[in-house]
């Protein structure tokens, strides 16, 4: 069920940092990728990123890729943080 997809996502994959519940996204198993995809209302700059996190790209090849700073795509790897914390809890 995708209440136990989600426990085992809470229990074996966030950190907590800062405040902020930081997910490593390459983690995550297609069901749960698929899930927080769908369901974690984001923006096309934000599904670019959490895409290319997903294949394991580093925020500077993110960067390179989608022709913005790297602060820029670690505000928005921030908003995509967010986002998933509101689906998953």
């Amino acid at each position: 069920s995708f209440l136990l997809l989600f426990f085992r996502l809470y229990v074996m994959l966030i950190v907590y940092l800062g405040g902020i519940l930081m997910i490593d996204i390459s983690k995550l198993i297609k069901a749960e990728y698929e899930y927080i995809r769908l369901n974690a209302n984001f923006t096309e700059r934000e599904l670019q990123l959490y895409e290319l996190r997903n294949k394991q790209y580093t925020y500077e090849m993110c960067a390179e890729l989608m022709n913005m700073s790297v602060s820029t795509i670690k505000r928005i790897a921030h908003q995509v943080d967010r986002k998933i914390n509101r689906v998953i809890q």
